[in-house]
Formats: structure tokens, C-alpha cells, sequence
């Protein structure tokens, strides 16, 4: 569940940066601007750029953007003390969600709760992962993009790394993790990986204002188990 009071969470907010955390909205706000004219909106391109400025927000730690892609509703205009508190919890619990992630990442299997966050740690959306919209369409007052995740592990070059370097793979069911860690001396290691898997997110407007300009809210984001598809690697070491 995501914070809605200063009480929430337990982890300080390193500064407060993430009040004035940089902003990298002004092509998706163009986009929602002047999308209906140009035939972007709704459509694959302002979902694919919601998506991008979302796991971007998540891999560089911006809370603020990531608040006002995750937070329904700001209090910036009538209640600026409230807004600045709830900011700040929110940061202490995305930071904790992160925290929660790694832990679970090394114990083998990671829960995949609808807000996205070790969704995009784990799959690496953002950070070299390719991922290209597949359908856009519209229920009641929210839209549902299927975003299509290749993962590339067969390109790896592992040979570079260091004899007891460990690696992180996304595997089968969505949340489990296969662990490769780099041998010494010659030996060979194979690991059954995702190579392929279809993510569902839930859109929908909300009012952008001058500290969120977004103006798209992700509503849920869920891995589509039936659509995983997964094939066995093996790298030999010298």
C-alpha cells in the first residue's frame, strides 16, 4: 500500500532533494498537450512514454516524479504542509520498497505488487532492458497497455567479470530470481531465464499541476504469466 501520512514508513528522506528532484516530463507534457491533434493521445506513444518516465523515476531514485506517477491526488494548491509531508512519506516508503526489493532478490523470489517498483528493478526496465508497447485500449475512465519485455540475456558477455561475481536473472514464474554466480577456472553454468514476458499497466488521467505535469497516474502494473516465455542459457568459462 503507498503512504498516505507523514507516519508512514521508517526510513529518513536523505535531504529534501526529492522536493525539487529534476524533471524530465516536458516531452510527455507536449505529448498531452497537443496529443489529441497529433494522434498520440490516447496511444502507444503517450503510454510508452508514461511507462518510460516511470521506470526512469524508479532506476535514478526520483521520488518526485515517482510520487506523482504512483499518488492520487496532491494537496499542492490549498494545503502546501500537507503536500510537503505526504512527499516525504512517500519517499521514506519508495525507498523501503527498493530496500525490500534486494532483500527479496536474494533469496531467490521477488513479490511483484502492483505499484511497480521491483517490477522495474527486477526486470531492469529503464536500465538496457527492450520493451516496445503492443496495445493500447480504453475501459470506463482508464487505459490498459500491454507493454512487450525482451530481455536480451543471451547477448551477455559474462567473460569480463570476476571469479565470484554474482548475477541476477528474472525467470519463470514472474518474481522468481536464478542466480548465476561466475566460476574460477574453467566451467560451465546454465540458468532457465525469462526471455520474453507481456506487462499490463493501468492508466488513467489526473489533473497535472505545476509540480506534477504528468498528468497520467499508473493505476497497476502486472506481469501476464501465460505470456512468458523462457529458454535455457549456458556460458562456458575460461
Amino acid at each position: 500500500m503507498l503512504p498516505v501520512g507523514p507516519g508512514a514508513g521508517d526510513r529518513g528522506l536523505a535531504g529534501s532533494e526529492a522536493l525539487v528532484a529534476r524533471r524530465r516530463s516536458s516531452r510527455l507534457a507536449g505529448c498531452l498537450l497537443f496529443g489529441a491533434l497529433a494522434g498520440c493521445f490516447p496511444g502507444r506513444a503517450t503510454a510508452e512514454q508514461v511507462v518510460t518516465a516511470f521506470v526512469t523515476a524508479v532506476q535514478e531514485q526520483d521520488w518526485t516524479t515517482l510520487f506523482c506517477l504512483l499518488v492520487e491526488g496532491t494537496e499542492e494548491d490549498r494545503r502546501p504542509e500537507l503536500e510537503r509531508a505526504r512527499r516525504e512519506a512517500f519517499a521514506r516508503w519508495a525507498q523501503g520498497e527498493t530496500a525490500r526489493y534486494l532483500e527479496q532478490r536474494d533469496r531467490g523470489f521477488v513479490a511483484l505488487t502492483p505499484d511497480g517498483i521491483a517490477l522495474a528493478k527486477l526486470f531492469v526496465l529503464g536500465k538496457g532492458t527492450y520493451y516496445e508497447m503492443s496495445a493500447v485500449r480504453r475501459e470506463a475512465r482508464q487505459w490498459v497497455a500491454d507493454l512487450t519485455v525482451r530481455f536480451g540475456y543471451d547477448a551477455m558477455d559474462l567473460s569480463g567479470f570476476p571469479p565470484g561475481t554474482v548475477i541476477y536473472f528474472a525467470a519463470a514464474p514472474p518474481g522468481r530470481v536464478a542466480r548465476l554466480e561466475v566460476p574460477e577456472g574453467e566451467a560451465s553454468r546454465s540458468v532457465e531465464v525469462l526471455q520474453e514476458i507481456v506487462l499490463r499497466w493501468t492508466l488513467e488521467r489526473r489533473a497535472a499541476t505545476a509540480s506534477c505535469p504528468e498528468g497520467w497516474r499508473v493505476v497497476a502494473v502486472e506481469p501476464l504469466p501465460e505470456t512468458a516465455v523462457t529458454q535455457k542459457l549456458t556460458w562456458v568459462f575460461q
